[in-house]
């Protein structure tokens, strides 16, 4: 179950509901469209820069490839462990994955 604290790490990719992520825009953020279902992102590889200081962005900790690899905020540094991939997955959630390993971002403990 998600909850409060709840880490993100980086898993083998397996289609399960922990490894599904919803975009919605940010009240305020200059997106006028109220309608978050046409708020799309687009397919390809970016970084995810934190709105608390746009130097940091997510990070694979210590560029690990295994299964259960924490992300954390760590200043931009142009490396692969800083790039994901996004996927649309249909009814507005996506996929995301880590650029150097392949692993895909996750709910830790959950498999469903």
């Amino acid at each position: 179950m998600a909850q409060n604290r709840t880490n993100i790490q980086v898993y083998t990719g397996n289609g399960t509901n922990s490894q599904k992520f919803k975009f919605e825009a940010v009240s305020g953020s200059g997106n006028n469209n109220n309608d978050q279902e046409d708020a799309k992102v687009k397919e390809g590889t970016y970084t995810i820069k934190s709105a608390l200081n746009t130097k940091y962005v997510l990070d694979v900790a210590a560029a690990s490839k295994a299964n259960g690899a924490n992300i954390q905020l760590f200043e931009y540094d142009n490396v692969d462990q800083q790039r994901f991939k996004i996927k649309p997955l249909g009814g507005g959630y996506y996929s995301i994955t880590a650029l150097h390993s392949g692993k895909s971002l996750d709910v830790a403990g959950r498999r469903k």
